[in-house]
């Protein structure tokens, strides 16, 4: 008698078709983690923008010998608000680049890798607290 010993051609089916599920699964699942942490960067990003532009409000507003950026305001009285450019909040320290030592000097949307640094922003007091409100509206500029 002979004995064989291998797989049957249904056993190397069913064993790459449960392969198959398992990497499919997988690779949803990491696509899924991928996706939220890039949410989770823009969001952080947005807090640390806002923060930021606070603090150059404060620092235009109540510091005479502020030469950080140019603090001029528009508006007048209540309605009083700056202008400015990401890439000002970052040449000023208010702002550090989220990206590595070669790219530094800029700000990247976490979600679309675009650069940003270009974006313009309004802050303005209402009501006792600084708001910050996107001027530039396109898709790779981050909303606030």
């Amino acid at each position: 008698m002979k004995k064989n010993k291998g797989f049957t051609l249904i056993e190397l089916i069913a064993t790459i078709v449960v392969l198959g599920i398992v990497a499919s699964i997988g690779s949803y699942a990491i696509s899924e983690i991928i996706k939220s942490s890039k949410e989770k960067n823009y969001d952080l990003l947005v807090e640390n923008i806002e923060s930021a532009a606070e603090m150059l409000y404060q620092d235009c507003k109540y510091i005479t010998d502020s030469t950080s950026v140019e603090c001029s305001f528009n508006g007048s009285g209540s309605n009083e608000y700056l202008e400015v450019k990401l890439k000002a909040l970052l040449t000023s320290g208010f702002l550090s680049s989220n990206k590595t030592k070669e790219q530094t000097g800029s700000l990247y949307n976490p979600k679309t890798n675009e650069e940003i640094s270009d974006c313009i922003i309004k802050i303005q007091k209402e009501n006792g607290k600084i708001k910050v409100t996107a001027v530039t509206t396109t898709s790779k500029c981050p909303t606030y």
